[in-house]
């Protein structure tokens, strides 16, 4: 790849952040304070509207037990959701889980 171009997969990633709504912050910031049960419902809502970001913190959530109970199929379920739409973090911590 030419240097100062971007791949397929970061376009698409920057089309899907500009063309939704952001309301992943209040998510972010109940996160930030520990008020985890708050951030994995904000998050849960989110993700099951198909966004990958939130399909994958969720997926943390899930993995540490942080307002959810702890739960390894769950991350995984996240994590291969959010995946499957080429979030290559996800895919990287999805990897880890085998």
């Amino acid at each position: 790849m030419v240097s100062g171009s971007i791949s397929r997969q970061q376009r698409n990633t920057l089309t899907h952040l500009k063309e939704r709504p952001d309301r992943s912050g209040d998510a972010t910031a109940a996160d930030d304070r520990g008020d985890y049960s708050t951030a994995a419902r904000l998050w849960r809502e989110l993700a099951e509207h198909g966004d990958y970001y939130a399909q994958y913190r969720l997926g943390v959530m899930y993995g540490k037990g942080r307002g959810v109970p702890q739960d390894y199929a769950e991350t995984v379920k996240w994590y291969r959701l959010a995946a499957e739409q080429g979030f290559e973090i996800a895919q990287y911590e999805l990897g880890l889980m085998y």
